[in-house]
């Protein structure tokens, strides 16, 4: 069983800890928080190989070239932690 005085402290912690609370659930609830941070040297060269394939590649070949280093990136981004700020 808890004291009187132990009791008071817990109520006047209270809104220290509610916005605390506050503060992580917004962080955690917020969508640009929740989707990965691609490595801007794959995002860079998924654009390079977008945007400047030799001409003797065809546009399938492009795209999954693409795709591969976009899947890259995401299996990179996987391995990190998200750690709440």
């Amino acid at each position: 069983m808890l004291s009187d005085d132990t009791h008071r402290q817990l109520f006047d912690a209270w809104p220290v800890a509610a916005t605390d609370v506050l503060a992580k659930w917004n962080h955690l609830a917020d969508k640009a928080n929740l989707e990965p941070r691609l490595p801007p040297a794959l995002t860079r060269a998924a654009d390079i190989v977008s945007n400047h394939a030799p001409d003797r590649l065809t546009q399938e070949e492009i795209d999954r070239a693409v795709d591969t280093l976009c899947d890259l990136a995401f299996s990179v981004c996987r391995r990190r932690p998200v750690v709440p700020q």
